[in-house]
């Protein structure tokens, strides 16, 4: 499968291995819930314990990061659709995968759950600390059972429908016929009645009509999807046209002082991931430094990083660092532009040893290749969250101890709790920060310690 560049091949790699693994978890949520709401049934009293209370809860935090990782998706994929015009196909297919996969899932929550009032009223309570806003169920709900939200959503299905023919010549390609795959088995679930669609097809057309002899067969239809299944997001958390990044000037004074082993925290705003975690920080990588770097550590040659050096090599030019950064699409190498698409940026650094800090880099690539894990569970280590990359890269080495506290019936490690550890200067220590409110500069010493205390909970 040939794309018009590498960013756009890129693009469509971590979207496929995003719905993928999103569909994966999703089904074995399914099977959480089946189990819960087979027991819910047979309950015999109108509370919950408070086991059950955090079985209920995870099913709702599981859900909703899943459902936001893939709002975000089909959001990126319209906007990169603008000028994307030779991989629309592609593009598309991961987008219109993953809408189906929140069709599908939304529905099935209700199937299971909608005659419980017991259950229902656990799952429209606010999760404070995972963000979560109450009435989330209903409105939830309200968006997939409304005939005007399903409608957008055909757009999307007449545009599958009409590539047919290009659609079918990427089947011999995994990624593409694993994402076919998915929207064959999904699609039965767009099951709107004949009257409703013709109803609605007449309603929509003359308002559409304009706006769609505007826009491209691919950009109208993705818009279309977006609206149909972001109708709780769109508004609130996004806002159009804004693009993070670090300025040049802070970028320069990073390559200059960031050692192997760094912890970097970073904040888009604007950014759906803000409103789902704990404090300031909501995302998390960990620097592995340059080739160079690797070669004084000798670590080119270590059992768990050879086979993944000339990947490694591949990410950027020699003299530049790359991470180590679990996000939607799972745990990956990557080059410094992903966290630097961010609008602020935290350097936290450890205290260890030479050696130790070998250690830890060697031990964060055991872990290159991991799913993300949208359940935020520390107890398994086969998925991972940004966090728990450093968490399972650090812990242990020299006596370093993390505080994992329990969110929604899950122990989790957020990045306030390394931001805390900082301040205390327990095993690590700010290093700089650039916060755009404070400064126009990255800062270092006081000037860093006091800017992250402002934006710290107290």
């Amino acid at each position: 499968m040939a794309f018009s560049s590498k960013e756009n091949q890129s693009l469509f790699e971590k979207a496929a291995r995003t719905v993928n693994s999103v569909y994966s978890q999703f089904a074995e949520l399914k099977q959480r819930a089946e189990v819960m709401a087979a027991y819910a049934s047979k309950m015999d009293r109108v509370y919950f314990t408070p086991s059950e209370d955090e079985a209920i809860r995870q099913v709702l935090v599981t859900y909703w990061q899943l459902r936001s990782a893939l709002f975000e998706l089909v959001y990126e994929l319209r906007t990169a659709g603008n000028d994307k015009r030779n991989d629309y196909d592609q593009l598309f297919l991961a987008g219109y995968a993953g809408a189906l996969v929140l069709l599908d899932a939304a529905r099935f929550i209700r199937e299971r759950f909608h005659d419980s009032a017991l259950i229902r009223h656990k799952l429209n309570e606010p999760e404070p600390s995972f963000g979560i806003p109450g009435g989330l169920y209903d409105s939830i709900q309200e968006s997939w059972t409304n005939p005007n939200h399903i409608w957008h959503m055909f757009a999307a299905a007449r545009y599958f429908q009409r590539s047919g023919n290009r659609l079918d010549t990427l089947r011999c390609d995994g990624e593409s016929y694993s994402l076919i795959a998915i929207i064959e088995q999904l699609a039965c679930r767009l099951n709107l009645s004949w009257a409703d669609y013709a109803k609605l097809r007449l309603r929509f057309r003359i308002r559409q009509l304009g706006s769609v002899l505007k826009r491209d067969l691919f950009y109208a239809a993705m818009f279309q999807m977006q609206k149909g299944i972001g109708i709780l997001a769109a508004d609130r958390y996004l806002k159009r046209g804004h693009k993070p990044g670090l300025p040049d000037s802070v970028r320069d004074a990073l390559q200059s002082i960031l050692a192997p082993g760094d912890i970097l925290l970073v904040r888009k705003e604007f950014a759906l991931t803000n409103y789902f975690l704990p404090g300031y920080w909501p995302h998390s990588a960990l620097f592995l430094g340059s080739a160079k770097a690797f070669s004084d550590l000798g670590l080119s040659n270590h059992p768990s990083i050879a086979s993944r050096w000339q990947n490694f090599l591949d990410l950027d030019l020699p003299e530049r660092g790359r991470v180590i950064e679990a996000m939607k699409d799972g745990v990956h190498l990557r080059s410094l532009e992903s966290p630097y698409r961010s609008d602020s940026i935290l350097v936290l650094r450890s205290q260890l040893k030479p050696e130790s800090i070998r250690q830890v880099v060697a031990r964060a690539f055991m872990h290159e290749g991991k799913e993300y894990d949208f359940s935020f569970d520390f107890t398994v280590a086969n998925r991972l969250v940004c966090t728990e990359v450093i968490y399972r890269a650090y812990d242990g080495v020299e006596g370093i101890s993390f505080p994992l506290s329990i969110r929604a019936g899950r122990l989790t490690l957020a990045a306030l709790e390394l931001v805390e550890m900082a301040l205390q200067r327990k095993h690590f220590a700010i290093e700089a920060t650039y916060i755009p409110r404070f400064s126009n500069k990255l800062l270092r010493g006081t000037e860093a310690i006091e800017a992250v205390k402002r934006v710290s909970p107290s």
